[in-house]
């Protein structure tokens, strides 16, 4: 990001420093290298949560905010994450090895390496239907935003082949995935 990053927006405290939309990181970094350290206290961060999004079929639909919750029993089952759909350090499992049934990540802007949507042809590999939330619909680390507002920006073949295609809620690729 550092290195070929852009601001797209910046709230009044940065753009008081000179932060505008259209710099580089780099810019915005220096610029913000002067402004005084923050001296308040910062809220408590709640921790990434599960949640039971829906059962259908008997499959049930986990809401996981960070995929580092995923575990064995989420084998078979369908999972919904906030976490970005790149294969940490670009290779690996897409699912920590757990044979899940389908799996929604984000698209996390679609980086244009192609960095955040590496795991579409890994899960491809294992035979499961995955597909990315768009950025511009559902929040990042918020499996509940990504269910219930979530807008499918990508999709790989599994799930294609399923009927699965961008356009469509998250919700309908999971109906689609349950059978």
């Amino acid at each position: 990001m550092l290195a070929r990053g852009v601001i797209s927006r910046a709230n009044r405290l940065a753009q008081g420093y000179g932060v505008r939309q259209g710099q580089t990181c780099i810019e915005a970094a220096h610029l913000l290298a002067n402004a005084p350290a923050f001296a308040g206290n910062v809220p408590a961060a709640g921790e990434p949560r599960r949640h039971l999004l829906a059962e259908l079929h008997g499959i049930k639909v986990w809401g996981l905010d960070s995929s580092v919750l995923m575990d064995a029993p989420d084998a078979g089952q369908i999972i919904v994450t906030g976490s970005h759909g790149g294969l940490v350090g670009g290779t690996g499992e897409p699912a920590r090895g757990i044979a899940i049934r389908a799996g929604i990540y984000h698209d996390a802007g679609i980086c244009p390496d192609g960095s955040s949507t590496s795991r579409l042809p890994a899960f491809d590999e294992r035979g499961i239907a995955a597909a990315l939330v768009s950025a511009a619909s559902a929040r990042i680390s918020d499996a509940r935003s990504c269910y219930g507002d979530g807008v499918i920006s990508m999709v790989n073949g599994r799930a294609a082949a399923l009927g699965a295609a961008p356009g469509m809620t998250a919700r309908e690729f999971v109906e689609r995935a349950a059978g």
